[in-house]
């Protein structure tokens, strides 16, 4: 066991390194367990921008990322493994030779809250698992609910870059 807590200690130690005198302007010191690194510290309800005040390419080169990321690997990787493979594993011993559009209530219900527990916001990820797998089920493809994943996460990347739209009185950063 003292081999992992080294191991995780220099991988703390590597990470403080990366990150002293270049993320932290004024934003404060936290002290990460005793290895002194400045880290900011965001507040919940802070705009993660403006710790980019200074390098605004990096913020967009970070969002770009992650909303390509959350709307083109993402839904297929989740879809696939979720609506492909989970449901009809639990649904049938030859969930191979199992159509899309079978449908019984055990994996509809696990698939769905599985895959809502696996998100931060789990209520909205248990309704999304609900509307992605009646989706496959009515459709018997798999691309739709890949399309419907892929269109709500590219929405809510907006709704959060944009502060929603002007019309959220607080920052949205909690979405992602």
């Amino acid at each position: 066991m003292d081999d992992l807590g080294d191991l995780a200690a220099g991988f703390r130690d590597a990470v403080a390194d990366q990150f002293r005198g270049v993320v932290c302007r004024d934003a404060g010191v936290c002290d990460l367990g005793g290895a002194g690194c400045a880290v900011p510290e965001v507040e919940p309800a802070g705009r993660f921008v403006d710790h980019f005040d200074k390098a605004p390419g990096m913020f967009w080169f970070f969002a770009g990322v992650r909303i390509a990321g959350s709307t083109l690997l993402v839904p297929m990787l989740e879809e696939v493994f979720y609506r492909s493979f989970l449901y009809r594993y639990i649904l049938a011993p030859n969930w191979m030779f199992t159509a899309h559009s079978s449908f019984a209530v055990k994996p509809f219900l696990i698939t769905s809250i599985v895959f809502g527990f696996t998100h931060q916001h789990w209520l909205a990820g248990i309704a999304c698992g609900i509307i992605y797998q009646l989706l496959v089920i009515r459709t018997n493809r798999i691309g739709d609910a890949i399309t419907a994943h892929a269109v709500t996460n590219l929405l809510l990347g907006v709704w959060v870059i944009t502060q929603g739209f002007g019309y959220a009185e607080k920052s949205q950063w909690h979405f992602w």
